[in-house]
């Protein structure tokens, strides 16, 4: 890769646009960047860097920073580089993210970052890591890799010189990529421990199981327990122990489980025989409770029979109470005409608030309630078809009503059209009277005006003369002068007539809306009031509404007058039928006579309800003697037949085996939890065991290894895995720094790793010295001189540059720049030896830029780039070929 042309504007010190055509200084050789302190030479590589990726060169420079200080707000921040690779030609153009001003309005908005690669071939990548990833792919290294060939700076590469193992460590893991072997010697450290503690943990729940062993204090194993619990023993004995005292207490559970059932079957036997004792008991028992039940149910019996013939003789009032449930059940539904008939007339005078109760009583003889039945159905009938009828005049009345308060309602709307149409043509005529004045003072306006203008004319006229030019039309000749007017107005007079004229028009403006308002909503009432009238008006006209609505009222109002005679003969012939039901009943209400019924009825349920219970009494009463009588029997017959026990020396000899049982089982159970609690821990402690040998083996072999990849080795070189992959690519830094260090140190000096440490406790493997081929000596670096050390720094920082490219895969990048140092090199000796290198570098194609102000090489190197700073800060940049 090589920059042909860098553009930058408004970028670092640089407040507008430079461009540096670097295509001037050439393929190979040296060229100088040189200026004062502070002007911006390094800006010039961080250009470079910004455009193929996005950030500056430095660590500490981030990308918001890169806008300069010094540019106008109205101009874009943006780095454009042009280059070269394998023969073909790329453009990069990038921006930062920064604030602008607003293109439109006041105040600023945020420009975002942008980028655009343009290819060869004529296609465009967009976008900020989209072209970044590009320029990665195409030149094979990343922003880190490329500073490290391409920028040495002199505090970079003289750190590397003199840094300590630890230090150099840091700086070739970044650089070769490294860290992978140290994570893997990290990762075998974390194992070795992770395992040495789990060792730990088997070993101590090995100690907990062995410690819960449970054995028999007369045991003759008792000993070799307390000595397993303590881990006195070896694993092998320990397992063995247990398995014995596991077979030991085997075969004394089941001596005991025998014994358990013997003394079992013998508590079954006497049990046995103690309930057949206790239920002999119990029947003699029983046989006296009988015996004084019997006695107290025999006196009972009697006063129950008394009881149950008491309650027979109540039944006789059972019939008759029947038969007047019957009767009153009967009559029921002529109460039920009734209250139909009292409903309906209550509906009646609600409906019809202005028919006043016109009851009237008749009397009737005894006879008429013993009428005939079928013709009381026939008069049931007529009211049933009465009251249909009153139903329909009364709804009929009730819409006649409903029409006539319809027809109010519309004539008050009516009445408000006419007023509205009233109000339409008083605003027409006040329309015309304003409009004719307008007229009028239109008429004088303009009369005046054409006064005024012809006087004025006069006046021009008076003072022309014959040969002297017109003041209006500049003619020599004046043949048809105005005349002057005698009565000329004033512009006072023709002022009050231009307002006069004004204000008629505002009025004749001002009716002429009021009329087109009022005229709007009078065609809206029209149309509003001939839609809801469309049914009384039959398509005529809205003013037709009067005569049609008196038409439609006095019809109206004649049906319902109707409607509300016919209402009334019907409430008279219902309330007589009314009153004529009631007087043959006997009570006042079917409520009444329901509650009668009800009354009857349920004492004559109660009666015979006591009936029943007297009975059933006296049944089971009964029943309970003869049964009691035959469980005597039986009593007796069992207790003479039962076998003689004695219950109180049975009951002595179940609680000697059940103690002894109890013992048996307490014996068992010691057992079975010692047994168990040694089978857990041989299934444990051999588990453990089976785990802790495979662990100790697997933690042998991984921490030999941690040891080993960590440098940890007893009486070794504390040399790393990472430390020994480095030391790899730092032999070839050498050997390639030493072939510069020699030809500028005129064969005198030369670098060397050390190889063995001062000591075996501290990490090692990376230690620089340096050979001194005049007196023959070793001695560290730290001992050079200034230039001496800028010497072997330079030479250490360029062997450096051609590793990393040989490590990223054979990269060439055509372009170096080398920042400051000279400055401590010896002008007559140190610094040509120096320059000599430099130019060696160049070899192949290769172009090295210098960044420095030494005057020596100002005189050596014609090609520069000169950078400049003014007084108020703002750099400048120009070639000079």
């Amino acid at each position: 890769m090589r920059p042909l042309q860098l553009t930058m504007t408004a970028f670092g010190p640089y407040a507008d646009t430079k461009v540096l055509d670097m295509e001037q200084l050439g393929s190979d050789g040296l060229y100088l960047i040189t200026g004062d302190t502070g002007a911006g030479k390094t800006t010039i590589f961080d250009g470079i860097c910004y455009g193929l990726y996005g950030r500056p060169s430095g660590e500490n420079r981030e990308e918001s920073m890169l806008r300069s200080t010094y540019a106008d707000a109205d101009t874009k921040t943006e780095v454009e580089l042009v280059f070269s690779h394998k023969g073909e030609t790329y453009r990069v153009v990038r921006n930062p993210e920064y604030q602008r001003r607003k293109r439109r309005g006041d105040g600023v908005t945020t420009e975002k970052a942008g980028a655009e690669l343009y290819l060869p071939d004529g296609m465009v990548i967009s976008g900020k890591i989209e072209v970044t990833n590009a320029v990665e792919e195409l030149l094979g290294v990343d922003r880190q890799q490329f500073t490290q060939i391409s920028m040495l700076a002199q505090g970079d590469f003289l750190k590397l010189l003199v840094a300590p193992t630890g230090e150099r460590q840091e700086i070739f893991r970044q650089l070769f990529q490294t860290g992978r072997f140290l994570t893997l010697q990290k990762r075998l450290a974390g194992e070795a421990k992770e395992l040495y503690y789990e060792c730990q943990d088997i070993r101590k729940r090995l100690e907990q199981y062995a410690g819960g062993m449970l054995g028999d204090q007369e045991d003759m194993l008792f000993m070799d327990i307390e000595k397993a619990k303590k881990m006195e023993l070896p694993m092998e004995d320990i397992l063995s122990l247990l398995d014995q005292l596991i077979c030991r207490d085997e075969a004394r559970y089941r001596d005991l489980e025998k014994k358990i059932g013997e003394t079992e079957e013998k508590i079954k036997e006497i049990n046995a025989k103690i309930g057949q004792a206790e239920q002999n008991e119990r029947m003699k028992k029983n046989l006296e409770g009988e015996k004084k039940n019997l006695a107290q149910r025999q006196e009972k019996v009697g006063e129950v029979k008394q009881l149950l013939q008491k309650a027979k003789e109540e039944m006789e009032e059972v019939e008759p109470l029947l038969q007047k449930v019957a009767e009153l059940k009967a009559k029921l539904p002529r109460y039920q005409e009734m209250e139909k008939l009292e409903g309906e007339i209550r509906e009646i005078k609600k409906r019809e608030e202005e028919i006043q109760n016109v009851m009237k009583e008749k009397s009737r003889e005894a006879e008429r309630l013993h009428q005939d039945i079928g013709e009381l159905k026939e008069e049931q009938e007529n009211l049933v078809h009465a009251g249909e009828q009153r139903e329909k005049i009364a709804n009929e009345k009730e819409q006649c009503s409903r029409e006539i308060r319809r027809l109010q309602e519309m004539r008050e709307k009516y009445e408000a059209l006419q007023q509205r149409e009233e109000q339409v043509k008083l605003a027409q005529k006040r329309y015309c009277e304003a409009d004719a004045r307008y007229k009028k003072e239109r008429e004088a306006y303009h009369q005046l005006d054409q006064a005024y203008r012809d006087g004025q004319a006069g006046i021009l006229a008076s003072g022309l003369q014959e040969g002297a030019p017109c003041p209006v039309c500049g003619s020599l000749t004046h043949p048809h002068p105005a005349k002057l007017s005698k009565e000329v107005p004033t512009d006072e007079m023709l002022e009050q007539a231009k307002k006069r004229y004004e204000e008629a028009h505002q009025k004749a403006t001002e009716t002429s809306e009021d009329v087109r308002g009022l005229k709007s909503g009078l065609e809206e009432m029209e149309k509003a009031f001939l839609k809801e009238a469309k049914d009384i008006l039959q398509g005529g006209k809205w003013t037709e509404f009067a005569a049609v609505a008196d038409i439609q009222e006095k019809e109206l109002k004649s049906r319902y007058s109707r409607c509300e005679k016919e209402l009334r003969e019907k409430l008279e012939n219902a309330t007589r039928l009314r009153e004529e039901i009631a007087k043959e009943l006997p009570f006042s209400s079917c409520e009444e006579a329901k509650s009668q019924e009800n009354t009857y009825r349920r004492k004559a349920e109660k009666l015979q309800e006591n009936y029943a219970v007297a009975e059933k009494k006296y049944n089971e009463m009964c029943q309970e003697i003869k049964s009691t009588e035959g469980t005597i029997e039986g009593l007796k017959k069992a207790v003479s037949e039962a076998e003689d026990l004695d219950l109180q020396e049975l009951m002595q000899r179940q609680q000697l085996w059940e103690k002894e049982r109890e013992e048996f089982h307490t014996r068992r159970q010691e057992i079975y939890s010692r047994r168990a609690a040694n089978e857990t821990a041989r299934k444990q402690m051999l588990e453990n065991a089976r785990e802790l040998s495979e662990k100790e083996k697997r933690y042998a072999w991984v921490n030999a290894l941690s040891a080993t990849a960590n440098g940890n080795l007893s009486a070794k070189d504390k040399i790393s895995l990472e430390t020994y992959v480095q030391m790899t690519y730092f032999d070839r830094i050498i050997a390639r720094a030493n072939l510069r260090f020699q030809k500028m140190s005129d064969g005198q000096y030369e670098l060397e790793r050390v190889k063995e440490a001062e000591n075996k406790r501290s990490q090692t493997g990376l230690e620089l010295c340096v050979i001194d081929h005049y007196n023959g000596t070793k001695r560290s670096v730290k001992s050079l001189s200034g230039g001496e050390s800028f010497m072997a720094s330079l030479s250490l920082a360029l062997g450096l540059s051609d590793e990393v490219q040989e490590s990223a895969g054979g990269i060439q990048i055509d372009t170096m720049f080398v920042d400051e140092g000279f400055g401590s090199l010896d002008t007559e000796k140190t610094l040509p030896l120096a320059y000599k290198a430099l130019v060696g570098i160049t070899e192949g194609n290769k172009l090295v830029g210098i960044i420095s102000h030494v005057a020596e090489l100002k005189e050596k190197i014609d090609k520069q780039i000169v950078v400049t700073k003014d007084r108020r800060g703002r750099s400048d940049v120009r070639m000079q070929v």
